[in-house]
């Protein structure tokens, strides 16, 4: 697998709950309480809130059954 570049990093990285919000599909307040909840993968940085694209799409498909 070829290293990552780093505008493929800026890429894959949603900065603060509207971004991600709007990439789950839930407006902020559903996506504010899923993450402090515990229901959407996250980073904080101090009080900012951070999550991969890739990350999210990895925790909400279900794995394939064969």
């Amino acid at each position: 697998m070829p290293p990552h570049t780093e505008s493929d990093l800026a890429d894959d990285l949603l900065v603060g709950v509207d971004a991600i919000a709007r990439f789950v599909g839930l407006n902020k307040r559903q996506a504010d309480w899923q993450i402090r909840a515990g229901n959407i993968p996250i980073k904080k940085m101090g009080r900012l809130v951070t999550s991969r694209k890739s990350a999210l799409r990895r925790y909400f498909t279900p794995p394939e059954r064969g």
